[in-house]
């Protein structure tokens, strides 16, 4: 192994196991903003609040198409919030659907407690998943503090599935 590859799969690590407690995300809302009718035929995204503290979101949807692995992917785009407005963007990236649901990082291994969703590849059917939310532990360290948009676009290699905005707070956790 050269040392390029080293250093590649040493981030790669670090990524994955990303562990803080300086910061917590307040889950404000989330909202569809687009869907493909050629793999879904009914899609319903909720923001709910199962207890007095904790917002999560619940999403029923009815899947036309199988997707393949290799092919199904996730972009994900976290852009601040200005004055009510997205303006900056922080960071923007495509891992692969399947690839995080198997690691089980950020916070992934709870859709697949709180759903009725498998392994890879994903079968066409009806899936729910119920009051889940984003595992902040699990977020990379040294976020500044603020109001984010984060957006969620699945693909099926080039093509567009589903289009999700969440808008969360970033806040500095209670150091007691």
């Amino acid at each position: 192994m050269n040392a390029i590859t080293v250093i590649i799969l040493y981030c790669v690590g670090i990524v994955i196991m990303f562990q803080q407690s300086d910061y917590k995300l307040v889950h404000n809302h989330a909202e569809v903003v687009s869907y493909n009718k050629m793999y879904m035929a009914y899609l319903r995204l909720m923001n709910v609040k199962p207890n007095r503290t904790y917002r999560a979101y619940t999403v029923y949807f009815h899947l036309l198409r199988d997707l393949d692995g290799n092919d199904f992917k996730l972009r994900v785009m976290l852009e601040a919030i200005l004055n009510n407005v997205p303006k900056l963007k922080i960071a923007q990236f495509d891992l692969k659907v399947c690839w995080i649901l198997n690691a089980k990082s950020f916070g992934t291994e709870r859709i697949l407690e709180a759903s009725n969703l498998t392994a890879c590849p994903v079968k066409r059917g009806y899936y729910g998943i119920e009051n889940f939310n984003i595992n902040d532990g699990g977020l990379p360290p040294n976020i500044p503090p603020g109001k984010y948009r984060l957006s969620l676009t699945f693909l099926d290699e080039t093509t567009s599935i589903l289009q999700l905005y969440a808008f969360i707070d970033i806040v500095y956790a209670v150091q007691h």
